[in-house]
């Protein structure tokens, strides 16, 4: 029997299972009625020009984020494929899950690194570690190192990507998150 829709008979009852709790327990918290300011949101844009910080903060997570779609899509592929690194499926599948292993154990240590570094190094420090990623992946050899680099995605992810959050908060004035 071929197992492949597995996962998505899995992923099609939890979300049921979130539908029911969040329609069911969760309580009930209707819109605000203010509706005095419908462009508010324009304000963020004002923060892009107003602020040099969050502008750059702004530009690096973009360039960041357009790499990722790629990996998430096309990752298994790499790992899987004759002309990638060639693992059979199960191999591929836990070669990925490595990098959510190591994003958990990067969040135990997020905050005593950002005490250490700060936010603009630790931002810093997930985007190398991206960066360093892929070009492990763009050499393709040996397969241990490209399997082992797959672990950079936890300390890339959690660091980038929460650094960014916490950045954003210290940056942007109350009124304008």
């Amino acid at each position: 029997r071929n197992h492949l829709g597995d996962g998505m008979l899995v992923s099609a009852a939890l979300a049921l299972v979130t539908g029911i709790f969040c329609l069911t327990l969760l309580p009930h918290t209707p819109p605000g009625q203010s509706t005095r300011r419908p462009l508010a949101f324009l304000d963020g844009f004002r923060l892009l020009i107003d602020s040099r910080p969050f502008l750059i903060l702004f530009a690096v997570s973009l360039v960041v984020s357009m790499m990722r779609p790629f990996f998430y899509n096309l990752g298994f592929l790499f790992f899987s494929d004759p002309v990638g690194i060639g693992l059979n499926s199960s191999l591929s599948t836990a070669v990925m899950s490595l990098g959510q292993i190591v994003e958990i154990a990067a969040m135990l240590i997020l905050a005593a690194i950002l005490r250490m570094f700060g936010s603009r190094w630790t931002i810093l420090l997930g985007a190398a570690a991206l960066a360093l990623r892929f070009g492990v992946f763009a050499l393709g050899e040996p397969v241990w190192f490209v399997i082992a680099a797959q672990g950079l995605h936890g300390i890339g992810f959690t660091f980038f990507s929460i650094g960014s959050i916490i950045a954003v908060e210290a940056l942007a004035p109350r009124q304008r998150r």
